[in-house]
């Protein structure tokens, strides 16, 4: 799964049941983010096109307005 074609599908079938929320690439995230980043990561399998992971995060935002960045691994 490519994240440009994620995007378009999330586009498509996702945000418009989700409201609030947007999509950058593989993220599909709350929006305003506000203190907290929450969202889904959608990573693909390395053994099949059709299968993928959906990771939920939830992450204390440490970035200044405008700028935002996202921790997949241990405490920071």
């Amino acid at each position: 799964m490519k994240g440009a074609w994620f995007e378009r599908f999330s586009q498509d079938y996702v945000l418009p049941r989700l409201h609030g929320s947007a999509a950058k690439g593989k993220f599909l995230f709350k929006v305003p983010g506000g203190p907290v980043y929450q969202g889904f990561i959608f990573d693909s399998s390395g053994f099949s096109k059709e299968h993928f992971y959906p990771q939920v995060y939830v992450q204390r935002s440490t970035s200044e307005a405008g700028a935002s960045s996202i921790s997949m691994g241990g405490l920071s």
